[in-house]
């Protein structure tokens, strides 16, 4: 599967990557916890940030995951 990681609010282009859905699901998570462990590096709290993250599939165009709110770890479904 080919994927890339769009933040949906700006429209900006964080990750992409040719693995199945669990590897796209596993960039996720890291860019979720670089993104907190860069927050609170400068002492601010993640708490009250809210981020629209989705992960598309290249070859049908169509969102397959995401993540909305703070950068805290994705729960398991």
């Amino acid at each position: 599967m080919r994927w890339e990681i769009w933040d949906a609010q700006v429209g900006a282009l964080l990750a992409e990557g040719t693995t199945s859905l669990d590897g796209a699901c596993e960039r996720l998570e890291q860019l979720l916890t670089a993104t907190r462990e860069q927050v609170e590096a400068t002492g601010d709290s993640v708490e009250a940030m809210v981020l629209e993250w989705e992960i598309l599939d290249v070859d049908t165009g169509r969102v397959v995951a995401g993540h909305s709110g703070a950068p805290e770890p994705m729960s398991e479904s």
